[in-house]
Parts: structure tokens; C-alpha cells; sequence
């Protein structure tokens, strides 16, 4: 058996090891054959021992009959599937499907289902004809759920990205709020304007901090899918960040922006000064205000000043107060 083989057989378990969920397996070329069900996962959850046994498949690529196979065999309760759960399919593939035309209602029936997909090409499947059929197989928005690697043994290197993608899902419930909502510490951060109240979390969705607002009575998330005007940026990019840890705003003379700290961000500290979309609700990034000095916790705390009492703000102080040169100085930034 090829050394790709061999590491692919390992994969499916090294994806899985930080979040607590149920896998099925399948494999396919010009037919399709499932490995194990949810049923067998639960029964002894491991993915690395029930993934041992299978031996690799060789032939042609039939990846849209293979996933309508999946839909219609693996997500059902009387193979362990589960009513409630978020639903993820993986694709792996090398090569250049010749079913296309079934994509259609692939993407029709996945959508019907609430599954969330995931594709990946290894070698030759990225580029081409192959390209193109992935990002119709991948979920919107694609640079979240589309991967490209040269080899099989590459998958390693998007190990981490693919597992953080999948975590996040597999952490909402249906109305949105995470498994890990009770290490929130919702108000830790907090900002109260006429027409908005803003709650920091910065212990949700694994440390990574949001950032709530209260619209009808509920708390809801403002800050998962924040957009940076002129680059593209991720909520990924701020893993274990604390985001909300403070909570300020600036009011200029033509709009109001919200600043949130950031203060393990890079291990430096940042400020994310965003404005909010009334029509969505979502936070536009427009400026960051980036830490100096490892271990400082820029952002810890701010303050919005209107100096001349004119209602605009005219300076916003930036805590930094684990900065130091010979002791335990501590800084306060006045950002331009």
C-alpha cells in the first residue's frame, strides 16, 4: 500500500480529535462502499482504529453519485445520525468527477438537509475542469470551506484550519449560540448607546471572543463573520484573542464606530474599530489598531474622550498595562 494510502486512512481521526462529534466514513470510485455508519462510530469512537481496516479503492471518480449516496445512506437516525446535530460531508478527491451532471441535485438535496460541505483537492483536482467542481461541491462562503493541496500527505499542513472550520460549526446550536457559551463571560465588556447595547464575550467560541448585541430581547452575535474593507479577513485569523475583553466607541462627525479589545490577539494585544450595518447587523472592520510589545495586552481597556464637549470624540486612550522596558510600567496609546 502507497505511503499516501496509509496516511490517508489516518486522516478522518486527526480531523476529529479536537471537537466531540460523531463520524461516519465512506469511500468511493466508480461505486461506492461505506466503511462505518455513526452507529459503529458511537460503538467504539475511535476513527484511527475503525479506519485501519479499510482498503483503498481504485478506478474512476464519481464524486456527485457518491455524495447523493452519502445523503441518502448516512444521514438517517437508524444509522446513528443524529435528529439535531449540525451535519458536515468531507470530500477528498483526486481527480476530475464524470457525473457532473448530478451536482444539481446534490447541492439541492445538501441544502434540504442543512448539510454543511467541505471539499478538498489533492494534486490534479485543483486544477481545471476539477477546480470548478469543487467550488460547486464546497459550502458558501468558499475560501471557508474550500482547500487545495499538491499531494495527500499535504493534507497535514490544513489540518489546523480544516479543524477550527469544523469546530466552529460543530460548536452552534440552531439559534446560533455555542456549546462553549457558558465560558462566554458575557459583560465583561460592555457599551451602552441610545440605539444599540453591546455585551463583550471574550470567552466565546474557544477564546476567540465575540461580540453580542441585544436585539429583541435575546443576545445575539454581531462579530463571526466581520469583513475588513480592502483585504480579506477571517474570524479565524483571531484565535484565543479575548475580542470584547473591552468595549469603547468613537463618535466622528459622520458616523459611529464601536472599538473592541482584543488583548491576547498575536500575543501583542489590538483594537478593532468596526461599524455596525444597521440593515444586517453585522460589523464592517474598518481600522486595527495593532500592540507593540509581546505580552503588553494592548486593548485591555479604553476610554473615548470629547475633550470640548462638542459630542464628538476627540481622543481614544488604549490601555496596555502589562507593557514594560525595566519593570511593570504598564502604557497608555492616544492612536492618530
Amino acid at each position: 500500500m502507497s505511503s499516501d494510502c496509509v496516511f490517508l486512512r489516518t486522516y478522518p481521526g486527526r480531523v476529529c480529535l479536537r471537537a466531540v462529534f460523531m463520524v461516519a466514513v465512506a469511500q468511493y470510485a466508480t461505486k461506492f462502499k461505506k466503511e462505518f455508519d455513526f452507529h459503529n462510530f458511537s460503538q467504539s469512537p475511535d476513527p484511527t482504529r475503525l479506519v485501519s481496516r479499510i482498503q483503498h479503492m481504485y478506478g474512476g471518480t464519481l464524486t456527485a453519485s457518491a455524495m447523493l449516496d452519502v445523503l441518502k445512506m448516512m444521514f438517517l437516525p437508524e444509522v446513528g445520525a443524529r435528529k439535531q446535530a449540525k451535519k458536515v460531508m468531507l470530500v477528498i478527491t483526486d481527480g476530475e468527477t464524470y457525473d457532473d451532471k448530478y451536482f444539481k441535485t446534490v447541492i439541492e438535496e445538501s441544502e434540504k438537509k442543512d448539510v454543511i460541505r467541505f471539499a478538498v483537492g489533492v494534486g490534479k483536482a485543483s486544477e481545471g475542469a476539477g477546480k470548478l467542481q469543487l467550488e460547486i461541491i464546497a459550502s458558501k462562503p468558499i475560501e471557508n470551506h474550500l482547500f487545495f493541496v499538491t499531494d495527500y500527505r499535504a493534507l497535514a499542513g490544513i489540518l489546523h484550519k480544516l479543524q477550527e472550520n469544523i469546530f466552529i460549526i460543530e460548536g452552534e446550536s440552531s439559534n446560533g449560540t455555542s456549546f462553549i457559551t457558558e465560558l462566554a463571560e458575557p459583560g465583561l465588556g460592555l457599551h451602552i448607546s441610545k440605539d444599540v447595547t453591546l455585551f463583550g464575550a471574550p470567552g466565546m467560541y474557544d477564546w476567540t471572543g465575540a461580540v453580542l448585541r441585544q436585539a429583541n430581547g435575546k443576545l445575539v452575535t454581531s462579530i463571526r463573520d466581520v469583513k475588513m474593507k480592502n483585504r480579506k479577513a477571517t474570524y479565524q485569523e483571531a484565535s484565543d484573542s479575548y475580542i470584547g475583553y473591552a468595549l469603547s466607541s468613537v463618535h466622528l462627525r459622520s458616523r459611529r464606530l464601536i472599538a473592541a479589545g482584543a488583548p491576547r490577539f498575536r500575543h501583542t494585544g489590538k483594537v478593532m474599530l468596526m461599524s455596525l450595518q444597521a440593515d444586517t447587523g453585522t460589523m464592517m472592520l474598518e481600522q486595527e489598531l495593532l500592540g507593540f510589545q509581546l505580552g503588553s495586552s494592548f486593548g485591555s481597556e479604553m476610554c473615548s474622550l470629547d475633550i470640548n464637549n462638542d459630542g464628538y470624540t476627540d481622543m481614544l486612550l488604549v490601555s496596555a498595562p502589562l507593557y514594560c522596558v525595566r519593570g511593570d510600567e504598564g502604557r497608555v496609546y492616544i492612536p492618530p
